[in-house]
């Protein structure tokens, strides 16, 4: 898994964890995006998305 290289910087002798990089990406923990075809509105489409039971 790559995901984590992201919050990483890496010198010859080193790795450390980018604690400003972390912090910027948490902003967006427990946010979501999703994309639809349908006429539903932002809040069905929303609803309906967190009632899968599973995601295809």
């Amino acid at each position: 898994n790559r995901a984590y290289s992201r919050f990483l910087t890496v010198d010859k002798a080193s790795a450390r964890i980018d604690d400003g990089k972390v912090d910027e990406d948490a902003k967006f923990d427990g946010k979501y995006a999703i994309r639809t075809n349908s006429n539903l509105t932002d809040e069905e489409a929303a609803k309906a998305y967190k009632e899968l039971w599973r995601v295809e």
